[in-house]
């Protein structure tokens, strides 16, 4: 499996950064964190749908006031227009009324002229007035005065007939463009209701767009810690995987480089090297192994790792109990405790708190590394074998486990770091994504 940058990761020596690592916990805390990131892309591309439907939403809503803002202003001038044609037709109506009244008073007196000249014998009359020269002169003025004034009657009529029909007329007209007008007015209403109840609705969507902006929001925060939760998985996966060119635990060859880091700050005559303090921890207990313990993400001894008593059986010294068990767990005799064997002595002389969590534990491997580390420079310049003897020896007085120590130191030594820039990070392969939350 290719190298995984787990970035911010304080644990980790930078140096190691770009190292290859194995193991089922930590592929599957890869995958894991990829699917996180699919969730988490899934999650952001939701969010700019919910604000497309507001946008959509809002501009539904500024249609239909924009809608009902012109039927208002459209009924406003209907309603005027109403009540001008109204006006008109009212005029036109009493114009008729009155023409009416007109035409009744003009027939009247036709009728009633009618009547006189017949009561009047008409154009005739008795024969002694039509042979009478002066009585038929003066009849024939009159005939000839009532056939002027007929006359005039007859096209008073017509005018005044004329006058009422076209007042007449003129307020059918009127009543249609009212009828017509209420028609538009009743449509323009109805269009104005419509605008309210489509703003309403719109009202709605905005609100449910909102409500799942939220939720969508809420959804990315979700995948956000999600996706922070597995980068830390794929962290503490990563430091219980295995190296595989080592054969090394991660977070154990993390401690010891660490440790010669910090050395060479603090004894930089020293020239420690991790592949020393790894010969020392392959030695003493597997790196962390012994009696079937392993090596937590912390550092930790899942199963602490004692000695054998050191009670002078089995070719030990005798050297009674010095710590009254807090160290060794053996209040009746001390042991060689962790996986860098101190015994409670030492450790109460060189113990370090190699991991900063405020404690000195000989079960701790970044603890008992540092305190190796801090054991091994008191013999000075490590640079080469003959100091190394030297640190070893000081270490055990044991030739046999000097030159054990030194073979394993010269084959780590042999392991080349890949350079930095040989790592990648799990959501580069992401479409859209460099790093978490990006």
């Amino acid at each position: 499996m290719a190298p995984v940058s787990v970035l911010d990761e304080p644990r980790s020596a930078a140096r190691l950064e770009s190292l290859a690592v194995d193991g089922p916990a930590y592929t599957a805390a890869v995958t894991d964190y990829r699917r996180a990131i699919d969730s988490y892309r899934a999650a952001t591309d939701a969010a700019p749908r919910a604000d497309s439907g507001i946008a959509s939403a809002i501009a539904q809503q500024q249609a239909a006031s924009d809608r009902f803002n012109a039927r208002v202003v459209e009924i406003g001038e209907l309603l005027a227009a109403r009540a001008r044609l109204e006006g008109e037709r009212a005029s036109a109506a009493r114009r008729r009324d009155k023409g009416a009244r007109q035409l009744d008073a003009v027939r009247n007196g036709l009728r009633e002229m009618v009547v006189n000249e017949y009561v009047a014998g008409g154009f005739g009359g008795a024969p002694e007035e039509v042979f009478d020269l002066a009585n038929a002169n003066q009849f024939g003025s009159r005939v000839v005065l009532l056939s002027v004034v007929r006359r005039d009657r007859m096209v008073e009529l017509q005018s005044v007939k004329d006058y009422r029909d076209q007042n007449e007329q003129l307020a059918a007209e009127r009543q249609s463009e009212i009828d017509e007008v209420i028609r538009r007015i009743s449509a323009a209403e109805s269009a104005r209701d419509q605008a309210v109840r489509d703003r309403d609705a719109a009202l709605g969507d905005e609100q449910r767009a909102r409500d799942e902006k939220a939720a969508a929001e809420q959804e990315v925060a979700a995948r956000q810690r999600d996706v922070d939760d597995r980068r830390a998985a794929i962290a503490d996966a990563r430091l219980r995987a295995t190296v595989p060119e080592t054969g090394l635990p991660f977070v154990v060859l993390n401690a010891y480089v660490l440790a010669a880091e910090r050395m060479a700050v603090e004894r930089p005559d020293c020239r420690i090297r991790w592949a020393a303090l790894a010969g020392i921890g392959r030695t003493e207990s597997n790196h962390g192994t012994f009696g079937g313990s392993r090596v937590d993400q912390d550092g930790n001894e899942t199963i602490p790792i004692y000695g054998i008593p050191l009670d002078g059986t089995n070719g030990t010294a005798n050297i009674g109990d010095t710590d009254g068990g807090a160290i060794d767990n053996d209040p009746t005799t001390d042991r060689a405790a962790g996986p860098m064997q101190f015994i409670p002595s030492t450790w109460k002389t060189l113990g370090r708190d190699g991991n900063r969590d405020g404690k000195a534990d000989p079960q701790n491997y970044y603890d008992a590394t540092l305190a190796a580390a801090g054991l091994l420079c008191r013999a000075g310049d490590l640079s080469n074998d003959e100091g190394m003897r030297r640190a070893f020896r000081g270490y055990n007085n044991d030739s046999n486990y000097v030159e054990t120590v030194l073979e394993r130191t010269r084959d780590y030594d042999r392991f080349v770091f890949p350079p930095a820039d040989a790592a990648t990070d799990p959501a580069t392969d992401v479409p859209g994504l460099s790093a978490p939350g990006g």
